[in-house]
């Protein structure tokens, strides 16, 4: 069942373990033991290490692992209706169920969409019959859908629900998803961001000065997620390649999924550098990257789709 707004909006205040604190019946007992001369003439039986009852006590001991996709599924304006410019492309009926076929193949959990148009978010959702959730899907603006964050419900669940405004084609204001996602076996939080950069493209005037306005505001995002002590992962079409992993892996505490340096004024740029990103808090261990072009995903798109694993640990940062 979908949720609403207001309680995909809503802030969890964590749980504070509560193994630790007497309870009333000990407090009574040793109140009485206490009253009455009682002596215990022998040790108590060892019952071993308290219960936590709290969700901490969900916390697994390894840190579980989540693919994460970075997925432009080329939108339905692109290939649908007769201003179509994307003709070589079947319909955007025929390319998303494909596009639930990959995630599916490669055993994705978490996605981050650019150019998810309602109709392709429509059909997602009624092909994946509540497998998947998503936010903002239908719930904002036509823009805001196209760059939905997607999860499966069987592993992952909403805590908070969040937009920022991002600069996008000439200058307007887009509002581009970061979500508070909890592991449902473990229990273990991670912030997920997902944004779509303007390219500058003979159709359009440049569009450096929007793109620019954008990444400033992602890497101040990143800066400020990262003082919650939860770890974020970023996906998306950034438009741009080695200049966008210099600044955001030198002025956040990030990295990219497919290498390169971090932490550093000295940039070093990874050897397969794209447009489309997956980036990780620095402390997280991000492996088996890959920008998958099967034939399947040549047919359903014009971009790769970008694949990592990520290991959720326990809340912590480096620094």
């Amino acid at each position: 069942m979908r949720t609403s707004v207001a309680a995909r909006t809503a802030r969890v205040v964590p749980t504070r373990p509560t193994w630790w604190l007497p309870t009333v019946g000990t407090l009574v007992l040793a109140l009485a033991a206490l009253l009455t001369g009682l002596v215990l003439t022998g040790p108590a039986p060892d019952s071993g290490p308290p219960t936590v009852t709290t969700p901490f006590s969900r916390m697994a001991s390894t840190a579980p692992v989540v693919r994460v996709a970075s997925f432009n599924v080329l939108g339905a304006n692109h290939t649908d209706g007769p201003r179509a410019n994307k003709r070589s492309f079947a319909s955007s009926t025929v390319r998303t169920p494909a596009t639930v076929k990959i995630l599916d193949n490669n055993g994705v959990d978490i996605v981050g969409f650019q150019e998810l148009n309602r109709v392709q978010h429509d059909q997602f959702m009624g092909v994946t019959k509540g497998a998947w959730d998503m936010y903002p899907g239908d719930e904002l603006t036509n823009y805001a859908t196209h760059n939905s964050i997607a999860w499966r419900t069987s592993k992952w669940e909403l805590v908070e629900a969040n937009t920022v405004p991002i600069t996008y084609f000439d200058g307007v204001r887009v509002p581009m998803p970061y979500l508070l996602m909890r592991h449902k076996a473990s229990g273990r939080l991670l912030w997920v961001a997902n944004f779509h950069n303007p390219a500058s493209t003979r159709h359009r005037a440049p569009q450096l000065k929007w793109r620019t306005m954008a990444k400033n505001d992602e890497i101040a995002l990143a800066n400020r997620l990262h003082e919650t002590n939860i770890p974020l992962v970023i996906t998306g079409d950034m438009n741009e390649k080695e200049t966008y992993h210099c600044a955001m892996t030198s002025r956040a505490p990030m990295k990219a999924a497919n290498g390169g340096s971090f932490g550093t004024t000295r940039c070093v740029a990874p050897r397969d550098t794209r447009i489309d990103w997956i980036f990780g808090s620095s402390y997280l261990r991000l492996f088996n990257y890959l920008a998958q072009r099967t034939p399947l995903v040549q047919r359903t798109t014009d971009h790769p789709v970008i694949l990592a694993d990520v290991a959720v640990p326990l809340r912590q940062r480096t620094r």
